[in-house]
């Protein structure tokens, strides 16, 4: 099923993250088109059988999108076994985030998450 907005980071795949059924590998550029065109421009695609693709404009934007494309589902899914889950309504959205949050902000934000959760444990 699609992954809804249920979460406020989640905001950033509204309406929904649509899903490709193609479920093999895109090794071939009319593949790649395919997966594009389904992306549209969004930031995300789930892959039907596969997996998820996620784009940003670095490394660690594409980072922060897959953890809370991953988060966002999470939170579906609880939602799910409570009833019918209510995605993030457009009125309560500035472009693609909550209002009054910044993209360069969400970024950072959850990237020096991950960050600090991820790679400062290791040492």
């Amino acid at each position: 099923m699609e992954i809804l907005p249920v979460y406020h980071r989640g905001a950033i795949f509204h309406p929904s993250v649509p899903i490709w059924d193609y479920p093999g590998q895109v090794d071939r550029p009319e593949l790649a088109q395919q997966l594009a065109e389904v992306l549209g421009q969004g930031p995300a695609v789930l892959v039907r059988g596969h997996g998820a693709v996620t784009v940003g404009a670095s490394p660690e934007e594409c980072v922060a999108v897959c953890a809370i494309l991953e988060r966002t589902a999470q939170m579906q899914y609880i939602a799910s076994a409570l009833g019918k889950p209510k995605p993030i309504e457009s009125r309560y959205l500035d472009g693609r985030h909550i209002l009054g949050q910044t993209h360069q902000n969400w970024v950072r934000n959850v990237w020096g998450y991950l960050a600090h959760t991820y790679l400062d444990s290791k040492s």
